[in-house]
């Protein structure tokens, strides 16, 4: 990108040149018809400079704009870090493994495994109680992945009830 810049601009100034180039021949020359014609190729130069510089501006543009955009995703991904390293995945019902935060919030929040790696997070929802209700089933709100965590096993308390 940087070198498409680069034979931008020196197109530009060899089309300036080459009509600073005409304009003292234009100068020298006295006859009409010539003078006419010189006249019409440097303001073709002029042009064809001007859409150089144009095109160099819009690349430039286009370069500052993918480096805004590569700037916050960067801001993004070491955000994520910094809150992935907060969470662990672990299982709070047997067979049933979700992302829980290390510290101790109040009030404790599953985070839904198919999201957290994916770099989303995504809080499981209470979504009424199973078959039978021998468990409970939490839902994602984002990927409607369904959970389902033994009846005893709740937010805040599933480490008292992990099984071993």
């Amino acid at each position: 990108m940087v070198m498409e810049q680069f034979l931008a601009a020196k197109a530009a100034v060899e089309s300036l040149n080459q009509g600073i180039e005409m304009l003292k021949t234009f100068e020298e020359v006295k006859d009409a018809n010539n003078s006419a014609t010189l006249r019409f190729d440097l303001n073709r130069k002029i042009l064809e400079a001007q859409q150089y510089a144009l095109e160099a501006q819009r690349e430039q543009l286009n370069q500052q704009t993918r480096i805004s955009e590569l700037e916050q995703e960067i801001a993004h991904l070491k955000s994520w870090e910094n809150f992935k390293e907060d969470y662990s995945l672990e299982e709070v019902s047997k067979g049933t493994y979700l992302y829980v935060s290390k510290e101790n919030f109040s009030p404790e929040i599953w985070l839904c495994p198919n999201c957290f790696e994916r770099a989303a997070k995504s809080i499981l929802q209470a979504n009424g109680a199973g078959v039978q209700t021998y468990y409970h089933s939490f839902k994602c709100p984002n990927c409607q992945e369904t959970y389902n965590v033994s009846r005893h096993t709740r937010p805040g308390n599933w480490k008292q009830t992990k099984p071993t």
